[in-house]
């Protein structure tokens, strides 16, 4: 397809919300499905970072929008995305600013340490992690090669990644936002955030859902894997063993030994991300 022939008139994104990955980009949607005048499509869209969708051209990537609004919805002022993993991959920033120069780029941001304790019981439950958590931060933080979906450290270096940003966007145009603080006082962050986009402040009704899956005690973690390798997450045993070795939720269930390592890692990070966002993150470290 023509990457210049238009052909629809639904308008593009004029907003998109880059990540960080399990930093809280679902509760954000959950709030702004709430604004009228504001469409975002539930699904993650990630055509800037795949190569096969975004070989298909920004027509069809338009139609994307067009399709995920309900039937009989009001045509929304104004169109947004989100897709975590745009903040992470390198060229995702140019494609964006090549499709669109005038878009507004939005972060969330949460603490780096449970961020990335969160991105690991992800992977574990879908089935592509079976080491236990110590072990894969220590080797991360050893230099050991993981792959890119697995690297959970990296991703919570928010610097690297808003740098990138900065290359193709000016300052102006990125707007952050702390997780813990848009729990605390929605109606306030949501507000800062509707001004940024230029539409009308609205007050949320419903808070957002979790999207923190129960964990798995470490001494199922591998049981788990090799059940949902062999049979599948739709399986009898996998669901006995996910429900049998599902852990109490805690804030952060990680060792104060290894929690410490990982402050301490992330501190020089945080002072970075501090000095282009203009945010204290002190209570990170």
């Amino acid at each position: 397809m023509n990457r210049e022939t238009p052909t629809s008139d639904f308008p593009l994104p004029g907003f998109l919300i880059v990540g960080a990955m399990k930093a809280g980009t679902t509760a954000l949607y959950d709030f702004l499905r709430q604004c009228e005048s504001i469409h975002v499509p539930e699904k993650e869209l990630h055509f800037f970072n795949h190569d096969d969708q975004y070989r298909l051209g920004i027509e069809h990537y338009r139609r994307q929008f067009q399709t995920s609004l309900p039937p009989a919805s009001p045509r929304p002022l104004l169109v947004g995305e989100k897709t975590p993993s745009y903040s992470y991959v390198p060229e995702v920033p140019e494609r964006i600013h090549r499709d669109l120069p005038g878009v507004k780029i939005v972060w969330i941001f949460r603490d780096p340490v449970h961020r990335t304790y969160s991105h690991y019981l992800h992977a574990v439950r879908a089935g592509v992690e079976k080491q236990r958590f110590p072990r894969v931060i220590r080797d991360e933080m050893g230099g050991k090669p993981r792959p890119e979906a697995l690297r959970y450290l990296d991703r919570s270096i928010y610097a690297d990644q808003v740098e990138r940003y900065l290359e193709y966007f000016p300052a102006e145009r990125m707007h952050y936002i702390r997780f813990d603080e848009m729990l605390a006082t929605p109606e306030a962050v949501l507000g800062d955030l509707a001004d940024f986009l230029e539409v009308d402040r609205f007050i949320p009704q419903e808070l957002p859902h979790s999207n923190e899956s129960p964990e798995l005690k470490p001494a199922w973690i591998p049981f788990y894997a090799f059940s949902l390798s062999r049979f599948g997450r739709r399986h009898k045993l996998t669901k006995f063993i996910l429900k049998k070795g599902a852990a109490k939720r805690k804030r952060c269930q990680i060792d104060s030994g290894l929690e410490s390592e990982m402050r301490e890692f992330f501190r020089p990070h945080n002072r970075r991300i501090e000095q282009l966002t203009g945010f204290d993150f002190s209570s990170w470290d």
